[in-house]
């Protein structure tokens, strides 16, 4: 009954899925597979869930995450073939003074994926989420040190003043995120 109750939205393998949400870290959300010729459905895992959003099924393998966790973190992302795809249209139409970007919510680097795409140099990542500043500690190994895990009202954006060429974030959808 639960797979079959339209709330819930189930994903089937003959139509486009659902955007990918926190929730889908809780069960039953929309984060099971409804197989109606077998009658059965089942959980997705993280790494479906993650092929859903665009990201690769490997971003997370390097953490120790629940699957409710690593959903929740791909749910709370910007999608990296919407993200490339933004950014693609930016840097058709804008000439760059300074070619760098300063990040705020970044969450697990969805946006970041984008900048990084058409060659912008990161300055700073600043995000509150614990368990998300731990993806990025992990995932952008080369960019450890712009990691910052503050709040973005306490980051202290003075001392980029100047140098930064985008300034881009993912404001967090309440009542959803951290």
């Amino acid at each position: 009954s639960v797979a079959l109750d339209p709330k819930h939205r189930p994903q089937t393998l003959d139509s486009p899925a659902t955007t990918v949400r926190k929730e889908w870290g809780r069960w039953p959300q929309e984060a099971h597979l409804l197989d109606r010729p077998n009658n059965r459905y089942r959980r997705l895992s993280a790494k479906e869930v993650a092929a859903i959003q665009g990201f690769d099924t490997t971003w997370l393998d390097e953490l120790d995450l629940s699957t409710r966790e690593a959903i929740e973190l791909i749910g709370n992302a910007v999608p990296p073939p919407l993200a490339r795809a933004i950014f693609e249209g930016i840097d058709d139409v804008y000439e760059w003074e300074n070619s760098t970007f300063l990040e705020i919510c970044a969450g697990i680097g969805g946006l970041t994926e984008g900048a990084r795409h058409i060659g912008l140099d990161c300055l700073a990542l600043v995000e509150r989420w614990s368990i998300a500043c731990e993806a990025l500690h992990t995932r952008e190994a080369d960019m450890k040190d712009a990691v910052c895990c503050d709040d973005v009202l306490e980051f202290d954006l003075e001392k980029y003043r100047g140098q930064v060429g985008l300034l881009t974030g993912g404001p967090p959808c309440q009542p959803w995120s951290h």
